[in-house]
């Protein structure tokens, strides 16, 4: 028996759905005795030898696996069925869990692709708050006349407190000068009888009285009326509050500063994250975050709570009397910079002990305002450089801490820093570690992960799926090719 007989000659991948078109030659064939309808062997008659590719008949697509000389003119052409090209519409009727395909994928890790062992980095540089950093100010707790008050001071007033107190000290009560001894021989010297003893002993009561006085006064009251002053990383121009001379118990210094009646105030920063990769590569171990916070220090983010962000948002909450500070952090997650999601907040002191009088500087104060050993009155460094900035003649010198949480530290990330490392605006940091090649050089060839059921009919180019199952009049063996065929990956065409 005959069968009307298409052959190609086409350019085709041994696992792809293409199907033959435009045959070059139509021709009447019969098969060899014995032939599988899987695997046949056509009779040709053709003048020349016949280079097809493929041929088609009774409804399948077969790849010409063998051509052979019978005699003069006349062809045997082996075959075996093309299951992708000959079942294809059934392949796309199919549903199937898709491992990897050519859709452009921004979320999945493709952990096919090794990483490079040198990284690159980013870096941008945030919108400052309009206060931290820009002055500074102390404030200083005092018991006055009738209670206790809290005024913020410039400077180089509250380094002048202590001056001006014992400058008053001694115009009030003078130290009192010892007798001169007297000269026996002397004419003009007072009697040495009973009368000059007691005139020396009334000298002297005087002068113990007079000096136990001043340091009655000097000490154990004017000074011990300052309860506590810190430095405030805060302009003076930028406190409210009622004018008011300040007062050490009853004593008048003379010197002004605002007194506080109300506690808190806020500010805010922001800084771009200068993402390096649009698709999964912004997720980790490709990607790393740093966020760096003035008065605060260092912190990490994993990059997968950042996704979809553009924008961190940094609100400051402090007191402006003990410097105590919360730090919320969110991120935008729409387009324009609207902060909608809070990553964290974390506490800490951006106050920095300013020694004066005998204001109580603990231990636990100043673990968390750490100041240099050679710390005094009336100064303050200057954020970002070592210079000192004089207010008075004494000078506050070292370092400041920096908060360096790992970055898997939960809560506050500890410790104020009253010189921040890179100045009082944030700064964010993007570390990536690149794979070896680029995802879309390849992902026409191998795809991209995908990871989800699909129906196939949607599909073009690289397809690997996993238990895939197709429905169709074919045979068994057959169909357990597609579906091997299917889980190994093909290309849809």
């Amino acid at each position: 028996m005959a069968f009307t007989v298409n052959f190609y000659s086409i350019a085709k991948r041994d696992n792809s759905t293409l199907v033959p078109s435009n045959p070059i030659e139509t021709a009447q064939c019969v098969l060899k005795d014995g032939a599988s309808l899987l695997d046949p062997v056509l009779l040709l008659e053709h003048s020349g030898a016949p280079y097809f590719s493929h041929f088609a008949f009774e409804g399948r697509y077969y790849k010409v696996t063998d051509i052979r000389s019978v005699r003069n003119n006349l062809w045997e052409l082996a075959g075996t069925v093309d299951v992708l090209a000959s079942w294809k519409s059934n392949i796309l009727a199919t549903s199937a869990f898709v491992a990897y395909d050519t859709t452009a994928n921004t979320e999945i890790t493709d952990r096919r692709l090794s990483t490079k062992t040198t990284t690159t980095r980013t870096e941008s540089v945030g919108t400052a708050g309009d206060m931290l950093g820009r002055g500074y100010c102390v404030a200083v707790n005092t018991v006055g006349e009738s209670a206790c008050a809290t005024y913020i001071m410039e400077l180089s007033t509250a380094a002048e407190l202590l001056d001006t107190l014992s400058q008053t000290m001694e115009r009030l009560f003078p130290s009192a000068e010892e007798p001169e001894p007297e000269d026996p021989d002397d004419p003009d010297s007072p009697s040495t009888g009973v009368a000059g003893t007691i005139e020396e002993i009334v000298s002297r009561i005087d002068n113990a009285i007079t000096n136990g006085f001043r340091q009655l006064v000097g000490s154990a009251n004017a000074a011990d009326c300052i309860k506590s002053a810190f430095l405030i990383p805060i302009p003076y121009s930028y406190i409210s509050g009622t004018m008011e001379t300040v007062k050490l118990g009853i004593y008048d210094t003379g010197r002004r500063g605002k007194r506080r009646t109300s506690r808190g105030i806020q500010t805010s920063m922001n800084v771009s994250i200068p993402w390096q990769a649009t698709d999964w590569r912004r997720n980790a171990p490709y990607t790393e975050i740093y966020l760096y916070i003035p008065f605060l220090g260092m912190l990490s983010f994993p990059p997968s709570a950042l996704i979809g962000a553009t924008m961190f948002n940094i609100l400051v909450a402090f007191d402006e009397t003990a410097g105590d500070a919360i730090f919320t952090v969110s991120v935008d997650t729409a387009t324009g910079g609207t902060a909608s999601k809070v990553i964290g907040q974390y506490t800490a002191n951006i106050a920095a002990a300013f020694p004066i009088g005998s204001s109580n500087i603990t231990p636990a104060a100043l673990a968390t305002t750490v100041v240099g050993a050679a710390a005094a009155v009336g100064s303050a460094v200057v954020t970002g450089g070592a210079t000192a900035v004089a207010a008075g003649t004494a000078t506050i010198a070292g370092e400041f801490n920096s908060a360096t949480p790992l970055p898997s530290s939960v809560g506050s990330a500890g410790g104020g820093a009253l010189l921040a490392l890179w100045g009082y605006a944030p700064r964010c940091m993007v570390v990536f570690h690149d794979t070896n090649i680029a995802p879309a050089s390849v992902s026409a060839v191998i795809g991209t992960p995908a990871n989800a059921v699909k129906s196939l009919a949607g599909l073009t180019g690289y397809v690997e799926t996993r238990n895939f199952s197709v429905s169709g009049a074919m045979t068994d063996r057959e169909r357990a090719d597609i579906n091997r065929l299917m889980d190994g990956g093909v290309y849809i065409e």
